[in-house]
């Protein structure tokens, strides 16, 4: 007998975006700047963070949501000193990209006419993003076993924003072989509840405001509760 059948088609897509905030207020608070830094900063600001900008984005990363604070000196002859981390990410390799890259471009930046302190947050948002489209066709309906619950949304590796909306969400995922499950969140401690299960809901770790986790497991399916507190970045990797 002939039913129309309903096919879920997955498109997957690299969200990539790097943004540069510099908040002279925020970022520079404490700090001394006489009135020809400031207007420095100022002036020159939207130039110098399409010029890192630039820069930053020659490089994609795979499945990365990453956030870094960063601080240099740079005088009139463009040499650039004292490079510092005034907030590192959570990835080594992110941090030491970074100032690479903005080595690599001093002599882009705008001159200043003495030394100034430039400061920056920068936002590293290469993610995975799936795209769902339902199509239909005619034909016989196919009764085989499915690889997963339909029901349960599934989990890749990489960071996933989560919406407090809906407060809390069951994710599954499947290991290809032995090894450890990694979990973290960004901003720290926004999740209220994280709890891993084997897919038979066997509970294998539960923690209450647990930010992060790194439990060995065994090759199989499993499953990730997460209840938030708020707008939440969560990243697992797992083999």
């Amino acid at each position: 007998m002939k039913k129309i059948i309903l096919i879920l088609t997955i498109a997957l897509s690299l969200n990539a975006n790097i943004n540069i905030k510099q908040n002279i207020k925020a970022l520079y608070r404490g700090v001394n700047l006489t009135d020809t830094q400031e207007e420095y900063i100022l002036d020159s600001q939207d130039k110098n963070i399409n010029i890192i900008k630039k820069e930053l984005s020659k490089k994609k990363f795979k499945n990365i949501r990453e956030k870094l604070v960063i601080s240099f000196l740079i005088d009139k002859n463009k040499n650039i000193s004292k490079f510092k981390y005034l907030k590192k990410s959570d990835d080594r390799k992110i941090d030491k990209y970074t100032k690479s890259s903005i080595k690599r471009i001093a002599s882009k930046l705008i001159t200043p006419s003495e030394k100034t302190e430039l400061r920056y947050i920068i936002d590293y948002n290469f993610q995975k993003k799936l795209t769902y489209a339902n199509n239909y066709q005619s034909g016989n309906i196919n009764n085989s076993k499915k690889k997963y619950d339909s029901s349960i949304k599934y989990i890749e590796k990489g960071t996933t924003r989560l919406k407090h909306s809906s407060k809390e969400y069951v994710f599954q995922f499947e290991t290809s072989k032995d090894g450890f499950v990694n979990f973290n969140t960004n901003p720290t401690m926004c999740n209220k509840k994280v709890t891993l299960l084997t897919d038979q809901n066997q509970r294998i770790r539960t923690g209450y405001s647990s930010w992060q986790f790194n439990t060995e497991i065994k090759k199989g399916k499993y499953k990730l509760l997460v209840q938030t507190k708020q707008d939440c970045d969560i990243s697992i990797q797992y083999p």
